[in-house]
């Protein structure tokens, strides 16, 4: 999803979102150069990636009243915060 999806969801609305980090080996494989060796990078590295995007998004000044997990999300979503 391209951040202006999400400014466009937002604008019209949403205002609670999830996203998933996920590990696609054949589709690394396939599209990643050969580095040191290697032709896919280990799942920590990944997920550690993914989340860090995942927080520099919901840290953006559109998106200044974003929650950072379950508990503040639920007050959020509720009207509690």
């Amino acid at each position: 999803m391209h951040v202006t999806q999400i400014h466009r969801a937002w604008r019209g609305g949403l205002r609670l979102m999830s996203a998933l980090a996920v590990h696609n080996r054949g589709l690394e494989f396939l599209m990643s150069p050969v580095v040191d060796g290697r032709t896919t990078t280990s799942e920590r590295v990944v997920l550690e990636a993914q989340v860090c995007g995942m927080r520099e998004l919901a840290s953006c000044s559109c998106f200044r009243r974003s929650s950072n997990g379950p508990c503040s999300a639920a007050s959020r979503f509720h009207g509690s915060a």
